[in-house]
């Protein structure tokens, strides 16, 4: 059972920054996490046995019992300001859990570098075709090199890209090795 927060009493810039977060990473991760749940769960001692099977060392808690596997109910409720006190959660930590939460879960951002890196190197070629056929064509496009300069610039950035991309998937498969997360999570044994 988990909670989902329905509605936050909290400024709207702060509460509008939160739910597009939860959103993203919802999206983005492999696992199947709704939006908007917050920390409060309530596990089964087989879920929190699954989740001791992670060897983690920066686990993200909230997404955890997710990628377990199984069968949850999240329950709404709203988030209440705080009557006391100010929170300790400054915006550095806030962005740190952020980033947690979309590098444990997600291969997007590479995979992003990955294909940026394969566009921006095939626009170049295609930019450096219409340079070269409006050269033997006669038209005048600008001053002689700056073409050159453009193509050659947007062309190793592009491949810059690329291959930060393909390296950064060795380093994903390199990182998924070294947590030795359960590659199945058994919900329960039938006729055994």
């Amino acid at each position: 059972m988990f909670g989902i927060r329905a509605r936050r009493e909290e400024p709207f810039l702060s509460r509008t920054a939160r739910h597009m977060y939860y959103k993203m990473i919802s999206r983005m991760s492999y696992v199947d996490y709704p939006a908007d749940v917050g920390d409060y769960q309530l596990v089964d001692r087989k879920v929190l046995d699954a989740m001791k099977q992670f060897e983690d060392v920066q686990p993200f808690m909230r997404m955890m019992p997710f990628e377990c596997g199984f069968r949850s109910i999240g329950v709404p409720y709203t988030w209440l300001a705080r009557k006391h006190g100010i929170s300790r959660n400054r915006l550095s930590s806030l962005i740190d859990q952020g980033l947690l939460g979309a590098i444990s879960f997600s291969t997007v951002p590479l995979r992003t570098a990955f294909f940026f890196g394969l566009i921006i190197s095939s626009l170049s070629f295609a930019y450096a075709f219409v340079v070269f056929l409006l050269k033997l064509a006669g038209f005048d496009i600008g001053p002689h090199g700056i073409p050159t300069i453009v193509i050659g610039l947007f062309f190793f950035g592009g491949v810059q890209l690329f291959f930060l991309g393909v390296l950064g998937e060795y380093i994903v498969a390199i990182y998924n090795q070294v947590r030795r997360r359960p590659i199945v999570v058994e919900r329960e044994r039938i006729n055994f």
